[in-house]
């Protein structure tokens, strides 16, 4: 039972540094898309990480006030025409799901 509350910590950890790293860039960046200003392999790969933190670990609050950036970028990659029927509704969640031990 340690270890899996060891592992979710590293997991929480890890999912934390990634995404500030993301928003970071992204608040930066000129254009809306990861390369130059149109919708790459790039921005649809890294879509699916930020579906996945949407779904479980980060929270309605979380994306609106910490990765206000990630989560708007998300948006843009999930609304697009092209690819919208790949990825469906996001199934984001309102609190973070927490692990409970045995």
């Amino acid at each position: 039972m340690t270890s899996r509350i060891i592992a979710t910590e590293i997991y929480q950890e890890r999912v934390e540094f990634s995404l500030k790293f993301l928003e970071d860039y992204l608040a930066s960046c000129p254009s809306a898309f990861l390369v130059n200003n149109t919708l790459t392999l790039a921005d649809i790969v890294l879509a699916l990480p930020l579906r996945c933190a949407g779904q479980t670990v980060r929270g309605i609050k979380e994306r609106m006030q910490v990765y206000p950036y990630s989560f708007a970028y998300f948006a843009k990659v999930n609304n697009d025409e092209r690819i919208k029927h790949l990825f469906g509704e996001s199934g984001f969640i309102d609190e973070p799901l927490t692990f409970q031990p045995e």
